[in-house]
Protein backbone atom coordinates (compact mmCIF):
# COMPACT_ATOMS: atom_id res chain seq x y z
CA UNK A 1 0.00 0.00 0.00
CA UNK A 2 3.02 2.50 0.94
CA UNK A 3 4.45 1.27 -2.40
CA UNK A 4 1.78 2.46 -4.23
CA UNK A 5 1.33 5.45 -2.56
CA UNK A 6 5.48 6.44 -2.65
CA UNK A 7 4.79 5.56 -6.73
CA UNK A 8 2.13 7.78 -6.74
CA UNK A 9 3.62 10.69 -5.73
CA UNK A 10 7.00 10.25 -7.23
CA UNK A 11 4.85 10.09 -10.44
CA UNK A 12 2.99 13.49 -9.45
CA UNK A 13 6.72 15.34 -8.24
CA UNK A 14 7.68 13.96 -11.71
CA UNK A 15 4.20 15.46 -13.64
CA UNK A 16 4.65 18.23 -11.92
CA UNK A 17 8.30 19.29 -12.57
CA UNK A 18 7.65 18.82 -15.98
CA UNK A 19 4.51 21.23 -16.38
CA UNK A 20 7.16 23.65 -14.55
CA UNK A 21 9.58 23.27 -17.01
CA UNK A 22 7.21 23.34 -20.14
CA UNK A 23 6.16 26.38 -19.05
CA UNK A 24 9.62 27.74 -18.13
CA UNK A 25 10.60 27.01 -21.69
CA UNK A 26 7.50 28.29 -23.07
CA UNK A 27 8.07 31.70 -20.81
CA UNK A 28 11.50 32.13 -22.48
CA UNK A 29 10.30 31.22 -26.26
CA UNK A 30 7.59 33.73 -25.66
CA UNK A 31 10.33 36.39 -24.38
CA UNK A 32 13.10 35.70 -26.76
CA UNK A 33 10.36 36.26 -29.34
CA UNK A 34 9.01 39.26 -28.26
CA UNK A 35 13.06 40.74 -27.78
CA UNK A 36 13.22 39.77 -31.51
CA UNK A 37 9.86 41.23 -32.48
CA UNK A 38 11.16 44.46 -30.70
CA UNK A 39 14.31 44.52 -32.17
CA UNK A 40 12.92 44.13 -35.90
CA UNK A 41 10.62 46.92 -34.60
CA UNK A 42 13.19 49.48 -33.79
CA UNK A 43 15.42 48.66 -36.62
CA UNK A 44 17.80 46.69 -35.05
CA UNK A 45 20.38 44.22 -37.23
CA UNK A 46 19.85 40.31 -36.46
CA UNK A 47 21.07 39.27 -33.59
CA UNK A 48 19.76 35.15 -34.02
CA UNK A 49 16.91 33.08 -32.28
CA UNK A 50 17.00 31.36 -29.53
CA UNK A 51 20.73 30.47 -29.70
CA UNK A 52 23.53 32.09 -31.92
CA UNK A 53 26.71 30.08 -32.23
CA UNK A 54 29.26 31.80 -33.89
CA UNK A 55 32.35 34.04 -33.75
CA UNK A 56 33.23 37.05 -32.29
CA UNK A 57 33.58 39.73 -34.06
CA UNK A 58 35.37 42.04 -35.60
CA UNK A 59 37.37 39.16 -38.13
CA UNK A 60 34.81 36.50 -37.06
CA UNK A 61 36.95 33.34 -38.33
CA UNK A 62 40.58 32.15 -36.93
CA UNK A 63 41.19 29.81 -39.84
CA UNK A 64 42.60 32.58 -41.81
CA UNK A 65 46.25 33.02 -40.07
CA UNK A 66 46.31 36.71 -40.92
CA UNK A 67 43.62 37.29 -38.54
CA UNK A 68 45.11 36.06 -35.73
CA UNK A 69 46.59 38.84 -32.76
CA UNK A 70 48.49 38.22 -30.16
CA UNK A 71 49.69 39.99 -26.65
CA UNK A 72 52.45 42.59 -26.88
CA UNK A 73 54.01 44.06 -23.66
CA UNK A 74 54.38 47.61 -25.01
CA UNK A 75 51.51 47.84 -27.98
CA UNK A 76 49.18 45.60 -26.31
CA UNK A 77 48.46 43.15 -29.12
CA UNK A 78 50.08 42.72 -32.32
CA UNK A 79 49.60 40.09 -35.37
CA UNK A 80 50.99 36.68 -35.04
CA UNK A 81 53.64 36.38 -37.30
CA UNK A 82 53.72 33.17 -39.31
CA UNK A 83 54.26 31.22 -42.67
CA UNK A 84 50.97 30.40 -43.73
CA UNK A 85 49.56 34.43 -43.86
CA UNK A 86 49.88 35.41 -47.15
CA UNK A 87 49.20 39.43 -47.99
CA UNK A 88 47.73 41.10 -51.01
CA UNK A 89 50.14 42.47 -53.32
CA UNK A 90 53.29 42.56 -50.52
CA UNK A 91 54.99 40.70 -48.73
CA UNK A 92 55.16 40.43 -44.74
CA UNK A 93 58.20 41.65 -43.26
CA UNK A 94 57.77 41.50 -39.23
CA UNK A 95 55.13 43.47 -37.80
CA UNK A 96 55.18 45.23 -41.78
CA UNK A 97 54.18 44.73 -45.13
CA UNK A 98 56.15 45.57 -47.71
CA UNK A 99 54.11 46.40 -51.17
CA UNK A 100 55.69 44.96 -54.30
CA UNK A 101 55.41 48.04 -55.88
CA UNK A 102 58.56 49.96 -55.43
CA UNK A 103 59.78 47.37 -53.01
CA UNK A 104 63.49 48.24 -53.63
CA UNK A 105 63.54 51.41 -53.53
CA UNK A 106 65.87 52.59 -50.44
CA UNK A 107 63.41 55.50 -49.75
CA UNK A 108 60.56 54.80 -47.97
CA UNK A 109 57.27 55.62 -46.84
CA UNK A 110 55.73 54.12 -43.59
CA UNK A 111 51.80 54.21 -42.92
CA UNK A 112 50.19 53.72 -39.93
CA UNK A 113 47.07 53.34 -38.57
CA UNK A 114 44.60 50.92 -37.74
CA UNK A 115 42.20 48.28 -39.46
CA UNK A 116 41.67 50.42 -41.70
CA UNK A 117 44.93 50.64 -42.90
CA UNK A 118 45.46 46.98 -41.57
CA UNK A 119 47.30 45.12 -44.86
CA UNK A 120 47.15 41.60 -42.88
CA UNK A 121 43.36 41.18 -43.09
CA UNK A 122 42.92 39.99 -46.43
CA UNK A 123 39.44 38.67 -46.80
CA UNK A 124 38.16 42.42 -46.48
CA UNK A 125 38.08 44.02 -49.06
CA UNK A 126 40.49 41.58 -50.92
CA UNK A 127 42.70 43.09 -49.00
CA UNK A 128 43.14 46.19 -50.92
CA UNK A 129 43.67 49.48 -48.02
CA UNK A 130 44.75 52.85 -48.96
CA UNK A 131 48.10 51.67 -48.41
CA UNK A 132 48.27 49.08 -51.34
CA UNK A 133 46.87 51.90 -53.46
CA UNK A 134 49.35 54.54 -52.34
CA UNK A 135 51.83 52.20 -53.45
CA UNK A 136 50.54 51.59 -56.91
CA UNK A 137 50.24 55.63 -57.13
CA UNK A 138 53.86 56.28 -56.44
CA UNK A 139 54.96 53.79 -58.55
CA UNK A 140 52.54 54.24 -61.47
CA UNK A 141 54.12 58.16 -61.14
CA UNK A 142 57.60 57.34 -61.24
CA UNK A 143 57.78 58.31 -57.79
CA UNK A 144 60.87 56.18 -56.18
CA UNK A 145 59.37 55.21 -52.66
CA UNK A 146 58.80 51.92 -51.21
CA UNK A 147 55.59 51.69 -48.68
CA UNK A 148 55.70 49.60 -45.66
CA UNK A 149 52.20 49.22 -44.17
CA UNK A 150 52.46 49.00 -40.03
CA UNK A 151 48.49 49.36 -40.01
CA UNK A 152 47.44 47.29 -36.88
CA UNK A 153 43.53 46.63 -36.13
CA UNK A 154 42.53 48.45 -33.36
CA UNK A 155 45.36 51.07 -32.89
CA UNK A 156 45.03 53.96 -32.13
CA UNK A 157 47.58 57.41 -31.90
CA UNK A 158 48.42 55.65 -28.77
CA UNK A 159 50.09 52.72 -29.88
CA UNK A 160 51.23 54.24 -33.27
CA UNK A 161 53.41 56.65 -31.31
CA UNK A 162 55.05 53.21 -29.64
CA UNK A 163 55.34 51.42 -32.27
CA UNK A 164 56.77 54.84 -34.11
CA UNK A 165 59.52 54.60 -31.23
CA UNK A 166 60.42 50.69 -31.55
CA UNK A 167 60.41 50.12 -34.86
CA UNK A 168 62.27 53.41 -36.47
CA UNK A 169 65.62 52.47 -35.81
CA UNK A 170 65.28 49.08 -36.77
CA UNK A 171 63.75 50.05 -40.27
CA UNK A 172 67.07 52.84 -40.61
CA UNK A 173 69.24 49.88 -40.88
CA UNK A 174 67.32 49.12 -44.02
CA UNK A 175 65.52 52.01 -45.50
CA UNK A 176 65.92 55.43 -45.60
CA UNK A 177 62.80 56.81 -43.89
CA UNK A 178 61.55 59.99 -45.83
CA UNK A 179 58.03 59.86 -44.95
CA UNK A 180 55.34 58.51 -41.79
CA UNK A 181 52.05 59.12 -42.91
CA UNK A 182 49.01 58.37 -40.17
CA UNK A 183 45.46 57.89 -40.89
CA UNK A 184 43.42 57.74 -37.46
CA UNK A 185 40.82 59.37 -35.73
CA UNK A 186 37.63 56.73 -35.04
CA UNK A 187 39.93 54.43 -32.45
CA UNK A 188 40.38 57.78 -29.94
CA UNK A 189 36.50 56.96 -29.41
CA UNK A 190 36.12 56.94 -25.42
CA UNK A 191 35.39 53.19 -24.45
CA UNK A 192 34.59 51.67 -21.45
CA UNK A 193 38.08 51.30 -19.51
CA UNK A 194 38.28 55.50 -20.20
CA UNK A 195 38.57 55.84 -16.34
CA UNK A 196 42.08 53.97 -16.63
CA UNK A 197 43.26 55.56 -19.71
CA UNK A 198 42.79 58.98 -18.30
CA UNK A 199 44.85 58.01 -15.28
CA UNK A 200 47.59 56.19 -16.97
CA UNK A 201 47.75 57.61 -20.72
CA UNK A 202 48.85 55.53 -23.61
CA UNK A 203 48.30 52.59 -21.85
CA UNK A 204 44.83 50.25 -23.51
CA UNK A 205 42.20 47.96 -21.97
CA UNK A 206 45.02 44.87 -22.69
CA UNK A 207 47.83 46.54 -20.97
CA UNK A 208 44.99 46.25 -17.91
CA UNK A 209 44.46 42.86 -18.96
CA UNK A 210 47.67 41.51 -18.47
CA UNK A 211 48.82 43.35 -15.23
CA UNK A 212 45.59 42.53 -14.19
CA UNK A 213 46.10 39.10 -14.50
CA UNK A 214 50.06 39.19 -14.33
CA UNK A 215 50.68 37.10 -17.45
CA UNK A 216 50.29 37.52 -21.12
CA UNK A 217 46.64 36.67 -22.60
CA UNK A 218 45.92 34.58 -25.77
CA UNK A 219 43.73 37.51 -27.56
CA UNK A 220 42.50 35.38 -30.48
CA UNK A 221 38.79 35.42 -30.39
CA UNK A 222 37.10 32.65 -29.02
CA UNK A 223 33.98 30.59 -30.24
CA UNK A 224 30.94 32.47 -28.40
CA UNK A 225 27.51 30.17 -27.72
CA UNK A 226 25.08 32.37 -26.73
CA UNK A 227 21.69 31.20 -25.54
CA UNK A 228 18.76 33.57 -26.74
CA UNK A 229 20.74 36.22 -28.21
CA UNK A 230 18.06 38.79 -28.91
CA UNK A 231 17.04 38.73 -25.04
CA UNK A 232 20.59 38.82 -23.79
CA UNK A 233 20.97 41.67 -25.91
CA UNK A 234 17.81 43.67 -24.97
CA UNK A 235 19.17 43.29 -21.29
CA UNK A 236 22.54 44.63 -22.28
CA UNK A 237 20.98 47.77 -23.90
CA UNK A 238 18.51 48.32 -20.61
CA UNK A 239 21.81 47.73 -18.34
CA UNK A 240 24.73 49.00 -20.60
CA UNK A 241 25.31 51.54 -17.87
CA UNK A 242 25.49 49.83 -14.21
CA UNK A 243 27.81 47.10 -17.15
CA UNK A 244 30.52 49.68 -17.77
CA UNK A 245 30.05 50.79 -14.21
CA UNK A 246 31.01 47.32 -12.96
CA UNK A 247 33.77 46.65 -15.35
CA UNK A 248 34.98 49.69 -14.07
CA UNK A 249 34.93 49.12 -10.51
CA UNK A 250 36.18 45.60 -10.84
CA UNK A 251 38.91 45.96 -13.39
CA UNK A 252 41.78 46.72 -12.52
CA UNK A 253 41.27 48.84 -9.01
CA UNK A 254 43.39 46.61 -6.35
CA UNK A 255 46.50 47.81 -8.20
CA UNK A 256 45.99 51.18 -9.92
CA UNK A 257 46.45 52.95 -6.71
CA UNK A 258 50.06 51.67 -7.31
CA UNK A 259 50.35 53.53 -10.13
CA UNK A 260 48.28 56.74 -9.73
CA UNK A 261 49.07 60.11 -9.31
CA UNK A 262 47.56 62.19 -6.25
CA UNK A 263 45.74 64.81 -8.31
CA UNK A 264 43.30 65.03 -11.02
CA UNK A 265 39.79 62.78 -11.12
CA UNK A 266 37.28 62.93 -13.75
CA UNK A 267 34.57 65.55 -11.94
CA UNK A 268 33.24 67.69 -14.80
CA UNK A 269 36.00 66.14 -17.60
CA UNK A 270 34.64 65.57 -20.99
CA UNK A 271 36.00 62.72 -21.79
CA UNK A 272 36.09 63.65 -25.86
CA UNK A 273 37.97 66.73 -25.33
CA UNK A 274 40.58 64.23 -23.07
CA UNK A 275 41.33 62.29 -25.51
CA UNK A 276 41.80 64.46 -27.85
CA UNK A 277 44.24 66.35 -25.79
CA UNK A 278 46.10 63.03 -25.96
CA UNK A 279 45.53 62.20 -29.51
CA UNK A 280 47.52 65.60 -29.92
CA UNK A 281 50.47 65.18 -27.48
CA UNK A 282 50.74 61.92 -29.29
CA UNK A 283 50.66 63.20 -33.12
CA UNK A 284 52.69 66.14 -31.86
CA UNK A 285 55.20 63.59 -30.59
CA UNK A 286 55.07 61.77 -33.87
CA UNK A 287 55.96 64.48 -35.70
CA UNK A 288 58.84 65.40 -33.59
CA UNK A 289 60.09 62.18 -33.63
CA UNK A 290 60.08 61.64 -37.34
CA UNK A 291 61.43 65.23 -37.70
CA UNK A 292 64.56 64.33 -35.74
CA UNK A 293 65.15 61.18 -37.82
CA UNK A 294 65.11 63.27 -41.58
CA UNK A 295 61.60 62.06 -42.28
CA UNK A 296 58.18 64.49 -42.50
CA UNK A 297 54.97 63.28 -40.35
CA UNK A 298 51.40 64.07 -42.23
CA UNK A 299 48.18 62.74 -40.20
CA UNK A 300 45.32 62.59 -42.19
CA UNK A 301 42.13 62.74 -40.11
CA UNK A 302 40.05 59.86 -41.40
CA UNK A 303 36.54 59.64 -42.82
CA UNK A 304 33.80 57.62 -41.21
CA UNK A 305 30.47 57.15 -41.49
CA UNK A 306 27.49 59.50 -39.83
CA UNK A 307 29.81 62.83 -39.14
CA UNK A 308 27.98 65.61 -39.77
CA UNK A 309 27.16 66.99 -42.24
CA UNK A 310 28.78 65.18 -45.19
CA UNK A 311 29.02 60.84 -43.46
CA UNK A 312 25.20 60.58 -43.60
CA UNK A 313 24.03 58.50 -46.41
CA UNK A 314 20.92 59.78 -48.48
CA UNK A 315 20.00 57.04 -50.71
CA UNK A 316 17.48 54.59 -48.91
CA UNK A 317 17.79 52.25 -51.72
CA UNK A 318 21.85 52.70 -51.38
CA UNK A 319 24.04 49.59 -49.78
CA UNK A 320 25.57 52.71 -47.52
CA UNK A 321 22.12 53.51 -46.20
CA UNK A 322 21.98 49.85 -45.46
CA UNK A 323 25.08 50.07 -43.55
CA UNK A 324 24.37 53.67 -41.73
CA UNK A 325 21.56 51.44 -39.57
CA UNK A 326 23.69 48.86 -38.13
CA UNK A 327 24.66 51.35 -35.44
CA UNK A 328 23.20 52.91 -32.57
CA UNK A 329 22.14 57.07 -32.78
CA UNK A 330 24.44 57.10 -29.26
CA UNK A 331 27.03 55.57 -31.13
CA UNK A 332 26.42 58.37 -34.02
CA UNK A 333 26.50 61.51 -31.16
CA UNK A 334 29.51 59.99 -29.43
CA UNK A 335 31.93 60.18 -32.80
CA UNK A 336 30.56 63.50 -33.87
CA UNK A 337 31.41 65.03 -30.19
CA UNK A 338 34.69 63.20 -30.62
CA UNK A 339 35.40 64.55 -33.68
CA UNK A 340 34.46 68.30 -33.17
CA UNK A 341 37.34 68.20 -30.78
CA UNK A 342 39.94 66.50 -32.86
CA UNK A 343 39.02 68.72 -36.00
CA UNK A 344 39.53 71.52 -33.87
CA UNK A 345 43.42 70.28 -32.75
CA UNK A 346 43.80 69.37 -36.10
CA UNK A 347 43.34 72.52 -37.75
CA UNK A 348 45.93 73.85 -35.58
CA UNK A 349 48.59 71.28 -36.49
CA UNK A 350 50.60 72.34 -40.30
CA UNK A 351 51.31 68.38 -40.54
CA UNK A 352 47.18 67.43 -40.33
CA UNK A 353 45.22 67.40 -42.92
CA UNK A 354 41.17 66.64 -42.23
CA UNK A 355 39.41 64.36 -44.63
CA UNK A 356 36.74 63.15 -42.63
CA UNK A 357 34.18 65.07 -45.09
CA UNK A 358 35.85 63.18 -47.88
CA UNK A 359 34.74 59.93 -49.61
CA UNK A 360 31.37 60.29 -48.67
CA UNK A 361 28.49 57.13 -48.63
CA UNK A 362 26.82 57.86 -51.49
CA UNK A 363 25.82 54.69 -52.75
CA UNK A 364 28.69 51.48 -52.10
CA UNK A 365 31.62 53.38 -50.50
CA UNK A 366 31.00 51.25 -46.97
CA UNK A 367 31.95 48.00 -45.71
CA UNK A 368 30.70 48.93 -42.59
CA UNK A 369 29.53 51.93 -40.52
CA UNK A 370 33.51 52.46 -39.47
CA UNK A 371 35.34 50.94 -42.57
CA UNK A 372 35.00 52.00 -46.31
CA UNK A 373 35.07 48.85 -48.85
CA UNK A 374 37.71 48.56 -51.57
CA UNK A 375 36.23 51.46 -53.86
CA UNK A 376 36.18 53.71 -50.85
CA UNK A 377 39.85 52.89 -49.95
CA UNK A 378 40.67 53.89 -53.59
CA UNK A 379 39.66 57.18 -52.92
CA UNK A 380 41.15 58.08 -50.00
CA UNK A 381 44.64 56.75 -51.37
CA UNK A 382 44.16 59.33 -54.40
CA UNK A 383 43.06 61.68 -52.08
CA UNK A 384 46.09 61.22 -49.85
CA UNK A 385 48.27 60.98 -52.69
CA UNK A 386 47.77 64.42 -53.96
CA UNK A 387 47.61 66.17 -50.92
CA UNK A 388 51.17 64.62 -50.25
CA UNK A 389 52.47 65.10 -54.54
CA UNK A 390 53.47 68.14 -54.52
CA UNK A 391 55.42 67.91 -51.00
CA UNK A 392 56.64 64.53 -53.09
CA UNK A 393 57.66 66.22 -56.22
CA UNK A 394 59.75 68.83 -54.63
CA UNK A 395 61.78 66.51 -52.31
CA UNK A 396 62.57 64.65 -55.08
CA UNK A 397 64.12 67.56 -57.42
CA UNK A 398 65.87 68.49 -54.23
CA UNK A 399 67.46 65.17 -53.89
CA UNK A 400 68.67 65.56 -57.77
Amino acid sequence: MNSNKTNLNTKWILKLLGVNFAIFGILLFGIETISLMGRYLIKKPFAGYLLNIGYQKYLASLKNPCNRFVSHPILGHTHEINDKCKVKDGEIIGPYILYNYGRDNKDTIITLGGSTTDGFFNDINNGITWSTELSKLLYKNSSKYSVLNGGVGSYGSSEELFKLLIDIPRIKREKNIKYVISLNGINELPGDYYYFSFKLPLWNYLHIKLADSKKYLDQSPPVTFQFLPSTNTLIQYISRNKINDNLIKKSGEKWLHNFDLPFGNLIDTNPFEEVANQWEYNVKNMNAITTSNGAKYFVFLQPTMGLLPNQIPKDINSNDFKIYGNRSELYYKNINNLYKELRLKCSKLDFCIDISSKVTPKGDLYNDPRHHNEKGNKKIAKIIYMKIKNDIQSSTKKNH
